[in-house]
């Protein structure tokens, strides 16, 4: 009875996590994994941890979690990475994906991409205009 128990309670933790952390060698593996067309849906999350002007760590987490809840959850076999750009750690990523490091420091940005197509988007609610891009890419995804 015990390992029934506990198989429910992993196969109840694994539903409650749809997505996948997205993990890699270096920013040029990132690239090429993203572009090689493996069919997955890949949300990239920008923000600046050494911000002193426009936002803070609260609104990092708000739209984290608010990323989480309207997007990650919503799907499967979606992969997730967060990325802090101060220092520019992550130029050849920014750079590719088409992004100002100067908008990810007016305000967190996020990204999802599939199949080397995507779009990213920044400005507050991130999260909400996150939604009808992923229900496009996964209507896409499923043709």
């Amino acid at each position: 009875m015990k390992g029934y128990t506990l198989l429910l309670l992993l196969g109840l933790a694994t539903l409650a996590c749809a997505w996948t952390p997205f993990e890699f060698n270096t920013q040029h593996d990132m690239i090429e994994y993203m572009r090689d067309e493996d069919h997955h849906v890949y949300i990239l999350y920008f923000y600046d941890s050494g911000n002193k002007g426009n936002y803070d760590a609260k609104v990092v987490h708000k739209e984290r979690e608010a990323i989480k809840a309207n997007g990650l959850e919503k799907y499967s076999d979606v992969y997730y990475k967060e990325f802090d750009v101060k220092d520019n750690a992550y130029e050849f990523v920014t750079h590719t994906l088409g992004l100002e490091t100067a908008d990810v420091a007016e305000y967190p940005t996020v990204v999802a991409v599939s199949d080397g197509i995507g779009k990213w988007i920044n400005g507050p609610n991130l999260s909400q205009l996150l939604v009808p891009t992923l229900n496009a890419i996964m209507r896409n995804k499923a043709q």
